[in-house]
């Protein structure tokens, strides 16, 4: 019997997100016939009645069939190889057809006359991934949407969150009864350089800024709440929204920072009971032309670097975040904030912060504790004319790391290699403590290994090509993992795995550990090129950034350790889209988890003789959806607490540890082993 004529009756909707994101369907709804040999397709709440008329086209269609279905025949009755024996024909699916504009036919009609049914296209593989691949007609476009279904049900996909928030709240409190991974230092009260600064006034501050800072902007129109019903609001600068609002359960806000953020920082060594100090940089104008990345500034541009303070409730909620200062300078754009992760806090100076700007250079200045506790509703602006450090190479610096709280590693557009003493006032300060050739071209991205390695960088180059090296012996020991065919734009070290996490040519998440560095293993897929990769000391789990505006949520530990015996998942936070027609963005909330499938058993395989090869094509997408940044919180407190920035200036702040209360009794095996 044709699998086409055995089906249950599945309702869907035309909305390509609707489904995935489990909210209600909308009234007009078509149906299709789904195949009962698909496991998944009970557990998603399909109904279970039988179509009378369903059965009365199979009898007729049974009639004419000559083919012979082997899923549903046993070895005895399947026929044998040989001369003189039938030969099997596999029944064909029906050729595909494409989404008419107009609306489709009645399903009845359409199966009395043995046709498909035109208001979808469904491609069955039970063999391989089992997903699905739908197109739906909407208003001037065709969306197609790849919506999987995980095997387990959705138990399972709630089961997940549990994990999530349930695993960052265990290792939250392992690490806050144990001892610190970064220890703190306590540097002296007076720095070996003594950098200026300057509080300006509100009449000072419309003249530093010469309508390039943010608060010149226009207000953001953002679509956001339950897909079924969202609701637009105007965004106006530093004005944020609060995500409990629209669901219920989570705690977080959506703020519109009104510049084009490209990095962020947080404070590091914050009691729980603190106000958290989140820094956020980027370009000043949201609607700014990208130039070359090997372009060095020349003469002085206004840059700022705005200071947020986000208040702790008792049960250590995230509120409202606040502008609590704005640090004003003539170095240009900020493209890279690191804070020294361990604190430098000392007297009124509340850590140390590295920066890197559009003139390729590295500057080091105190944030003092001053700029950061202000009343309700004031901002300080503070004049930074001189920082306490300053370093450079001769062909410009491209990316920087910190390997202690003494020393500063920098990376220069020749693909050279240098590290700097902070600790040395003599006049060869400036003077580098190692420099090396390492890449034959400028470099991309540079992270230290620590805590456990914090002699070891990991250098990735524009040539593509990632380097492991020992600052120990930077000539000698040295490793390459395989060189790759496409940028990548994040790479960073992972400390619960040992190893490091980048992205390959084919937008996939490599984790390659650090004594197997030739190895790798691919955690995730994306669509969308990977922008930024972010860990955390206090929890295995990692945020992943696109270009497509998604932000996913993956657990690193399944994938890697638990020898492929644990299916992995993934979840998104949020989806970010554009129009660009009216101008307008929507933030869409509540994805389903979905299970990572990563075998060569979903890949296409080579085409026939004659076949017309389909390469595919590699989708670009808008720079007003890129996600630039996401960075964890370090305090062991609000270890949960995950920062997102957008290209378009909308900044989102979120604890991810929130929602364990009455979890079901399956999450309780993670009581021994939380990182799982």
């Amino acid at each position: 019997m044709p699998r086409a004529t055995r089906g249950k009756k599945v309702s869907y909707s035309e909305d390509p997100l609707a489904e995935v994101l489990g909210d209600e369907l909308a009234p007009e709804q078509h149906v299709h016939y789904d195949d009962p040999d698909d496991n998944d397709f009970d557990q998603q709440g399909a109904p279970e009645e039988e179509d009378e008329e369903m059965d009365d086209a199979a009898s007729t269609e049974d009639d004419g069939e000559d083919g012979f279905d082997e899923d549903d025949a046993s070895e005895d009755d399947r026929p044998k190889k040989g001369k003189g024996k039938a030969k099997a024909t596999p029944a064909q699916a029906p050729a595909p057809r494409h989404t008419p504009m107009a609306s489709p036919k009645p399903i009845r009609a359409a199966i009395k006359r043995k046709e498909t049914p035109s208001s979808a296209k469904v491609t069955y593989d039970n063999r391989a991934a089992r997903s699905r691949q739908k197109s739906f007609a909407l208003p001037d476009r065709v969306v197609t949407i790849n919506g999987y279904r995980p095997l387990q049900n959705e138990r399972m996909e709630e089961l997940y969150k549990w994990w999530i928030t349930y695993s960052i709240r265990v290792c939250r409190e392992l690490c806050a009864d144990g001892d610190k991974l970064w220890p703190k230092v306590a540097w002296p009260e007076e720095l070996p350089f003594a950098q200026e600064t300057a509080m300006l006034s509100t009449a000072e501050v419309e003249i530093e800024g010469s309508g390039q800072l943010p608060w010149t902007q226009s207000s953001l129109p953002l679509w956001h709440g339950p897909f079924q019903d969202q609701k637009l609001t105007e965004l106006s600068p530093f004005q944020s929204l609060s995500v409990e609002e629209d669901f219920p359960g989570k705690t977080g806000y959506i703020t519109n920072a009104a510049h084009s953020i490209q990095s962020l920082a947080w404070l590091p060594n914050r009691a729980g009971n603190e106000d958290q100090i989140l820094a956020v940089s980027g370009h000043p104008d949201v609607h700014y032309e990208p130039t070359s990345v090997f372009e060095i500034l020349q003469g002085k541009q206004v840059g700022h670097i705005q200071f947020f303070r986000i208040p702790v409730s008792e049960d250590q909620v995230p509120r409202e975040p606040k502008l609590a200062s704005v640090v004003l300078h003539k170095y240009g754009a900020v493209w890279n904030l690191i804070f020294c992760p361990y604190g430098c806090k000392s007297g009124s100076r509340a850590g140390l912060l590295g920066m890197l700007t559009a003139d390729a250079k590295v500057r080091v200045f105190a944030t003092e504790e001053e700029w950061l506790k202000k009343e309700e509703g004031e901002t300080v602006y503070i004049d930074l004319r001189k920082a306490a450090w300053e370093f450079e190479i001769e062909s410009g610096v491209s990316a920087f790391s910190w390997v202690s709280h003494e020393e500063i590693a920098v990376a220069g557009n020749n693909g050279s290699v240098a590290t700097f003493s902070l600790t040395d006032s003599g006049p060869s300060h400036n003077l580098p403590l190692q420099l090396f050739p390492l890449m034959s071209c400028a470099v991309r991205a540079m992270t230290s290994c620590g805590p456990s390695f914090p002699h070891f960088l990991q250098v990735y180059g524009y040539d593509c090509s990632l380097k492991l090296v020992d600052l120990r012996d930077p000539v000698v020991e040295t490793g390459t993992a395989p060189r790759a065919r496409k940028m990548c734009y994040a790479s960073v070290w992972h400390e619960y795995t040992q190893g490091v996490l980048s992205a390959d040519d084919g937008n996939a998440v490599d984790w390659k550990s650090v004594r197997a560095f030739l190895n790798h293993q691919q955690v995730t897929q994306h669509l969308g090129s990977v922008t930024s990769i972010a860990t955390s000391l206090s929890h295995p789990l990692i945020l992943i950034t696109c270009t497509d505006g998604i932000c996913d949520i993956v657990n690193v530990m399944k994938k890697t350790l638990s020898g492929h015996t644990v299916p992995q998942f993934r979840r998104h936070l949020f989806q970010l889209d554009y129009d660009i027609h009216t101008k307008e963005f929507r933030m869409t909330d509540g994805w389903k988890a979905e299970q990572i499938n990563l075998t060569t058993s979903t890949r296409k395989k080579k085409g026939a003789a004659g076949e017309e090869m389909n390469v595919g094509t590699a989708p670009a997408f808008l720079k007003e959806v890129n996600v630039g940044k996401a960075v964890w919180c370090p305090s062991v407190g609000c270890a949960g607490w995950v920062a997102v920035g957008m290209s378009c200036g909308l900044l989102r702040i979120e604890d991810m540890s929130r929602g364990v209360e009455g979890a079901p009794e399956e999450i309780e095996m993670l009581a021994s082993a939380p990182i799982f």
